[in-house]
């Protein structure tokens, strides 16, 4: 009975964040609703599992895992806050507190970390590895390379640009859904004027980004083929999806690596 408990918590988590993950990339919008009804689904069947453990004596470790993936909830409120962190993928790792706030123990004992921490440990190990193909792509690039230099970019900046930015025309931005620009482009007293930004915040709407560059185009400030730094910002939530696959498949690597000194 115990391995089918976690068998479907674990379905509920795969097919909760894949949902998740193709929804936002599809449309940045995921319904808080899917959160909802996904964990209310699964806490009977993680509370069933806790009373198992509980009988044999693991009412500590039950008590542990929850409060260890409990005490990083306030970081994640921050970041949230800082418009770094999005409501989602807070959401996202609520619901895994509630469908798995433990490793599936009838799965064989492969994780000492709660699974919802393990879950963002490797998703943000998943973006720590994307980011240097990223910069490595960007450098070797003759269009970035260029127009980093017609803006004077270079040394350190020009790498951390190169770790999320893309560079396409101006033409081609408005064409694109779901882009956002680290250089803003707008109009001063003194003529048009290019601020570079490390990053944007996950509330944004990129369309007030491409109405105001649709202003300035059909006025004649800018040319449709410019130059412009964008980048796409992939959902963490995809990189949840990824992290989360991770802890089930190769488990607590971490604890298991500290377990060698």
């Amino acid at each position: 009975m115990l391995f089918e408990v976690d068998l479907a918590r674990t379905i509920i988590a795969l097919l909760t964040l894949s949902y998740a993950a193709y929804s936002d990339v599809k449309t940045r919008e995921i319904s808080p609703w899917l959160w909802l009804i996904a964990s209310l689904i699964a806490l009977p069947l993680t509370l069933y599992e806790a009373w198992f453990l509980i009988t044999k004596g693991y009412l500590l470790f039950c008590l542990l895992e929850v409060a260890i993936a409990i005490v990083f909830l306030p970081f994640i409120v921050y970041l949230f806050k800082k418009g770094l962190f999005g409501g989602a993928d807070m959401l996202a790792y609520v619901f895994l507190i509630v469908d798995m706030p433990w490793y599936p123990v009838a799965f064989g004992v492969r994780s000492i970390l709660p699974i919802p921490l393990l879950t963002l440990l490797y998703a943000s190990l998943a973006v720590a590895i994307y980011i240097p193909i990223k910069v490595i792509k960007n450098l070797s690039d003759r269009k970035f390379n260029v127009h980093a230099e017609e803006l004077g970019i270079s040394g350190f900046k020009k790498i951390r640009l190169a770790s999320s930015a893309s560079v396409m025309t101006v033409k081609e931005y408005l064409s694109k859904k779901f882009w956002y620009p680290l250089e803003i482009i707008k109009e001063t007293n003194n003529g048009i004027k290019r601020e570079l930004r490390p990053y944007f915040h996950v509330e944004e709407e990129y369309e007030e980004h491409q109405k105001k560059l649709k202003e300035l185009l059909d006025r004649g400030k800018i040319r449709e083929n410019e130059l412009i730094f964008v980048t796409y910002g992939i959902p963490f939530i995809v990189f949840m999806l990824i992290g989360f696959i991770l802890a089930l498949i190769i488990g607590d690597v971490p604890f298991r690596i500290l377990l060698l000194f």
